[in-house]
């Protein structure tokens, strides 16, 4: 077995915790004394991206580790309204990592995002806080370079995070 790997163990529904099976499906017993996996886990957010401050044409990502068992089903929502994956937005998931990608930000996309994880034994959300830079005027700009002073650096005041994971 290679360094570092844990086995997952999953188990039959009315099956004895002393016969597992491996998750490559070996059969192994275990005694009583062996601690067996948590298999009741409502969901946690384990760590979460701060608030985004992000400008406009920019791809924008909310990312959040999510530890549940059995494995959530997570919905997103913006502004109360919910996040399909589609044209607008691309949904990933790799366990446990969730993200929220927006490829082309546009100032519609500032406000509120919302995380909902829930399974069999419970739901958790957290709140994202999204800030689009709105663009200086050209006639905000000094001399003729217009490089990277482009955004209104007033708006990075809003960030916020409002998480409700107690």
């Amino acid at each position: 077995m290679a360094e570092g790997f844990v086995p997952e163990y999953h188990f039959t529904p009315g099956e004895s915790p002393t016969a597992a099976t491996r998750h490559h499906g070996t059969s192994i017993g275990l005694d009583s004394s062996q601690p067996t996996h948590h298999r009741n886990l409502p969901p946690t957010f384990t760590a979460v991206s701060p608030g985004v401050v992000t400008s406009p044409g920019s791809p924008t990502t909310l990312q959040c580790f999510i530890k549940a068992e059995p494995p959530p089903t997570v919905q997103w929502f913006h502004n109360g309204v919910e996040c399909v994956g589609g044209t607008k937005y691309l949904i990933l998931k790799e366990l446990p990592s969730w993200c929220l990608f927006i490829e082309d930000t546009s100032s519609d996309d500032g406000g509120d995002y919302r995380v909902l994880a829930s399974n069999l034994h419970g739901s958790k959300e957290f709140t994202f806080h999204v800030t689009v830079l709105k663009p200086l005027p050209p006639s905000e700009f000094c001399g003729s370079d217009v490089g990277a002073s482009t955004y209104d650096s007033s708006y990075v005041a809003k960030v916020g995070l409002k998480g409700n994971n107690a």
